[in-house]
């Protein structure tokens, strides 16, 4: 959001290492565009930059009721209302400078725009005009997005034949507009630019959407409890794709938008994987939060009376996971904020830090207010002789060096971390703070460089 207009169009980010090493981030620009422009106006405070992320999911509430009520069934607005309000899943990703509730907020909007108003009614016009702007939106907004382009292909063709000219016109303009960012999207997935651990199947991807729409992101272990809903989501799920069915053939596509980009995703990944967690589908979310407000009024209608306790049971679970996302610090997120802060309060001009992470450049640009010289180092032994080199021919006494690193003990042993090696011999150790973090924990080590034991 800093960099110029040119810049952010192209993706281009700078990592300030001892030499800058340009690189191109694996996302389109929408969401970047819109924070530039926000951030001109609210500044770029943390709670400037997390605003959109807040704002996108607020609006996904009253638009998830809207499109209930396209159904012309009050109680279904109200369940998909209810469900977005409490989804542990929009919750967290709320709090991110990200751009994934963007992402839910356009999927919303498209769902919305694909329902007929009236039962046994084509759309119009300008509905489908704007569906095929929203899909161009959400595949600027994220790479991903792409994989909706089939599932809306086959709802093209069951328009009206009428219709499909005007429909083909539309999806031809949208891929002339698309073409520089597919080239962007196939090149970085068949280079590999996206780091996923491993292959994951149909089935486990699938099982993953449906488990954190209802259980968020991280899922405590509540045991039996955390199956009980799960299996209650699932039934309601399905009673909710049969109830639409006999509307329109709408279950049919709404089917065809949660599963075929599921399909996509997993045969693509016998090329190279690109699913890594739920985020890479998120637009997937307001599609089965629709389908289970469905399902909760068709039960609604089964069941009556009971009903209201099959509906509490899944909101109170949604509820639970988000006391314990709130309950817990989750300091994954402030690890390296709270290492700086500390860095910023206590070095020296005459101290050097060294952060042991080129990918968190964009975090020291923030957050580091400091002083003292700042390096950037790679974790795998990246530019550390350089620096090395650099730092012993330093045209001034150095008081202390700040190493701030998220390896361990083990890690820093190894023979290619030089400069861990380097300062052991050539500083003395004073101290260690550690900044405790649910992935890893962020360490900063601090070297005396002054004492007279010290060689110059």
């Amino acid at each position: 959001a800093r960099a110029s207009w040119e810049e952010l169009l192209r993706g281009r980010i700078v990592l300030r290492g001892l030499q800058p090493i340009e690189t191109i981030d694996n996302h389109p620009p929408l969401y970047f565009a819109v924070l530039k422009a926000w951030v001109g106006l609210a500044g770029d405070s943390e709670f400037a930059l997390r605003f959109p992320s807040v704002f996108a999911s607020i609006l996904l509430i009253p638009l998830a009721w809207a499109t209930g009520r396209r159904l012309r069934e009050p109680a279904a607005a109200w369940a998909g209302a209810a469900l977005t309000a409490a989804s542990p899943l929009y919750l967290w990703y709320a709090q991110e400078a990200r751009m994934y509730t963007l992402l839910a907020l356009e999927s919303g909007l498209l769902l919305f725009l694909l329902l007929p108003s009236r039962h046994g009614t084509s759309l119009g016009l300008r509905r489908q005009m704007a569906a095929l702007v929203t899909l161009l939106a959400m595949i600027l907004t994220h790479y991903t997005a792409f994989l909706l382009v089939p599932a809306l292909g086959l709802w093209a063709l069951a328009q009206p034949r009428r219709d499909l000219p005007r429909l083909l016109a539309g999806f031809g303009i949208m891929v002339v507009l698309m073409l520089p960012f597919t080239y962007l999207a196939a090149h970085q997935w068949v280079e590999g630019k996206y780091f996923v651990p491993s292959f994951s199947d149909f089935y486990a991807i699938l099982f993953d959407v449906f488990r954190a729409s209802i259980l968020g992101f991280e899922i405590p272990d509540y045991g039996t409890l955390n199956v009980l809903l799960l299996l209650i989501w699932i039934v309601i799920m399905v009673i909710g794709l049969i109830n639409l069915v006999k509307i329109w053939r709408l279950g049919i596509y709404i089917l065809f938008l949660i599963v075929l980009p599921i399909a996509e995703i997993y045969l693509m990944a016998y090329i190279r994987p690109i699913y890594q967690t739920v985020r890479h589908l998120f637009f997937v979310i307001p599609f089965v939060y629709f389908v289970c407000s469905k399902g909760f009024f068709a039960i609604s209608k089964l069941l009556k009376g009971f009903s209201y306790a099959i509906y509490m049971s899944i909101l109170g679970g949604m509820f639970l996971n988000n006391w314990h996302y709130l309950a817990n610090s989750y300091p994954s997120r402030q690890s390296l904020r709270e290492a700086l802060v500390w860095i910023n309060q206590n070095a020296n001009p005459e101290d050097v830090l060294v952060l042991q992470d080129l990918a968190l450049t964009p975090l020291a640009d923030y957050y580091y207010q400091g002083t003292a010289k700042l390096f950037l180092i790679g974790q795998q032994g990246e530019g550390q002789e350089a620096l090395i080199h650099r730092l012993e021919g330093w045209p001034r006494p150095i008081e202390r060096i700040w190493l701030v690193t998220g390896l361990s003990s083990e890690d820093l042993a190894r023979p290619e971390q030089a400069l861990y090696h380097w300062l052991g011999r050539r500083g003395r150790y004073l101290s260690q703070e550690v900044f405790p973090s649910r992935n890893v924990w962020i360490r900063v080590l601090v070297y005396d460089f002054s004492s007279p034991g010290c060689a110059p």
